[in-house]
């Protein structure tokens, strides 16, 4: 994988995870990280030819711009850097135009791995997931209820309604239901002709 010349350092959040360190050492198989170090020691340790392997890209941060000003400095340096999660690698040649679709990529999966956890986690502890159940105390058309009462009062057909006051047919039902005007009744204004 690298040459004897090339050092390689485990990239670690905290020196002291185990976890982190045997994720490196089973990547890197027969291959043994010169030492491991944190993302603040990037600039102090790292030099030409030098190959840095880290668990995942968060472990640089959680940051975007962060992650890149890192990846950059590495590259800049004319060293490599490799994601365990998702064989991700980044070498000096890569362009600028290549790395961001790659981070995007990696932290979209962390961000969705990262949801999936906190999801399942909620549903051990019983906890609801989603919205409140309820209702909601402000809908979109309740600054037209005055208007909507009296226009399907004086029978005026709710697609018309829905026109006039730039809402869905869907949203006014819902609208009707939730406040419970659902069925107005049409009054009509008889007049005698006697």
């Amino acid at each position: 994988m690298e040459s004897d010349n090339k050092r390689v350092y485990g990239l670690v959040k905290n020196k002291k995870s185990n976890v982190e360190r045997n994720n490196i050492i089973n990547y890197l198989k027969n291959h043994k990280p010169r030492c491991f170090i944190t993302s603040s020691e990037i600039s102090d340790f790292v030099i030409q030819d030098d190959h840095i392997v880290a668990s995942s890209v968060t472990d640089l941060g959680h940051n975007t711009d962060v992650i890149m000003k890192i990846i950059t400095l590495v590259l800049d340096k004319n060293a490599s850097i490799t994601f365990t999660e998702g064989n991700l690698c980044f070498i000096p040649e890569d362009k600028p135009s290549e790395i961001v679709p790659k981070i995007g990529r990696i932290y979209t999966m962390f961000r969705s791995n990262r949801s999936a956890i906190g999801l399942s986690v909620r549903k051990e502890k019983g906890l609801s997931i989603g919205r409140r159940p309820g209702k909601a105390k402000k809908l979109k058309l309740d600054q037209f209820e005055i208007e909507i009462i009296e226009s399907l009062s004086q029978g005026v057909s709710k697609t018309e309604l829905c026109k006039n006051i730039n809402a869905s047919r869907s949203t006014l039902n819902d609208w009707l239901k939730a406040r419970g005007h659902f069925n107005i009744e049409k009054t009509y204004i008889h007049t005698d002709s006697s």
